[in-house]
């Protein structure tokens, strides 16, 4: 799209399995573990995806600890959803950024222009996480690079959960107030329309929380949209990639605990 890239076309995806969405190749590129491994072994860009650390004498415990997770947002014809990327070691986002954009443009029909804003880090992912929702991804991969493994996945998401709607003068993006966490610090302002003079009025600073009450009173007040700059697109689109991803992991962790 011309201009704001981040106004996303409500497209056709919604249901659609990936499959369906995923262009069939001759093979070589038909998923991940190819082409990585060939990059690995042409010593090409890939190699600097995993930083390498000094290897442990000890046996490692296993332990719930946070892994290193990188989110990519995908928009196609046919499929909208979040590329996700976990590991348990670091990772270097600049390298996994290139190849990983170089792979997505080869299995998908049409696809948007990914740009700045599509892509961040994930810091709430798990093995928990890997273990509860890889089976139920719509692309699921684990790809073995050097000693380490990534696990790739990619998880559909209704097309209008990840469209932003701007204000008529296209500088806002609307949030829906019910939607906003309270008592959680946003990366991003929060402002206020006033329809009477046409002007926004700012009301939590960015790196602020929107406290219960003000929530409330915002709603028993019919304030029901809420604005961000769009100098704040990147930090939005993370929040509800992050919101989207999250509640697919608790309702798939709930129907395995029944």
């Amino acid at each position: 799209p011309e201009g704001l890239g981040t106004v996303i076309q409500k497209g056709t995806g919604m249901g659609t399995s990936l499959g369906m969405a995923i262009q069939k190749n001759n093979g070589e590129h038909s998923n991940l573990g190819n082409i990585t491994q060939k990059d690995v072994a042409t010593n090409d860009s890939l190699g600097l995806v995993i930083e390498d650390k000094p290897k442990s004498h000890t046996q490692p415990q296993r332990v719930q600890a946070l892994l290193k997770a990188y989110c990519m947002s995908v928009y196609s014809d046919n499929w909208c959803g979040y590329l996700v990327i976990a590991s348990n070691t670091q990772l270097d986002f600049s390298s996994i950024d290139m190849i990983f954009t170089k792979w997505i443009k080869l299995q998908f029909n049409n696809l948007q222009e990914i740009d700045e804003y599509d892509f961040f880090e994930f810091k709430f992912v798990d093995q928990d996480f890997i273990d509860h929702l890889g089976p139920k991804a719509d692309y699921h991969e684990q790809v073995k690079i050097k000693d380490y493994s990534l696990n790739v996945f990619f998880f559909p998401i209704d097309p209008n959960k990840m469209t932003l709607e701007l204000n008529d003068e296209k500088n806002l993006i609307q949030l829906p107030t019910e939607e906003i966490p309270s008592d959680e610090e946003l990366n991003f302002s929060l402002h206020l329309h006033l329809p009477e003079n046409k002007k926004y009025l700012l009301y939590t600073q960015a790196n602020k929380a929107l406290s219960g009450d003000q929530k409330k009173r915002l709603i028993s007040n019919r304030i029901f949209l809420l604005y961000t700059p769009v100098d704040f697109e990147k930090e939005y689109k993370k929040f509800i990639a992050e919101k989207n991803v999250k509640e697919i992991y608790t309702k798939m962790k709930k129907l395995s605990d029944v």
